[in-house]
């Protein structure tokens, strides 16, 4: 879990820093809300992730299989998180990185890391195949592969929407948890 832990804080760091980079940057980006929501997004997904397995922690039969895919995760994560933002923000248009050079891998990325929850919820913790976290799943890869392959700009906008709805409801039930 330690290592699970490092991942994740290195990906949350890379988009703190990329934030801090474009609010110091001297000739400011041209934001855009969208990418600002997938940014946001990345950070608390990252966060619902490391909550979501902290209980994993106490599994005793682990292996090095288990371990493997169990890391697969916090990599596509991590990956995410780390293109979120450009290397170079000295007035950056958000819109056109968002379109031009972030969409296709992001959204792959995040869709791989959908599908790789479930592989491990299935193959590992015993969760059944058909559920209705499962089904919420599928419907998530469904709408981040469109996005990835997707240029139309309304469509990016009904996704983030629906995307930040679904999610939402997943954050308000660790909320709840917390509780």
């Amino acid at each position: 879990m330690v290592l699970v832990s490092i991942i994740v804080g290195l990906g949350m760091t890379s988009i703190l820093v990329g934030v801090s980079k474009l609010l110091r940057a001297k000739k400011p980006a041209r934001r855009y809300w969208v990418h600002s929501v997938w940014v946001c997004v990345a950070f608390f997904v990252q966060v619902g992730f490391w909550w979501q397995r902290y209980a994993q922690r106490d599994v005793a039969d682990w292996n090095f299989l288990f371990m493997l895919l169990f890391l697969v995760s916090p990599v596509l994560l991590f990956l995410m998180a780390d293109l979120a933002l450009p290397d170079e923000v000295e007035g950056v248009n958000l819109r056109n990185y968002y379109f031009d050079e972030l969409r296709r891998p992001f959204f792959l990325l995040f869709a791989a890391t959908l599908a790789s929850y479930s592989v491990v919820d299935v193959l590992f913790m015993g969760e059944p195949l058909v559920a209705v976290k499962q089904a919420s799943r599928a419907v998530g890869i469904g709408v981040v592969l469109a996005m990835a392959f997707s240029d139309d700009e309304r469509f990016h906008v009904f996704g983030t929407v629906f995307s930040v709805c679904a999610i939402a409801v997943v954050y308000g039930r660790f909320f709840f948890e917390l509780s």
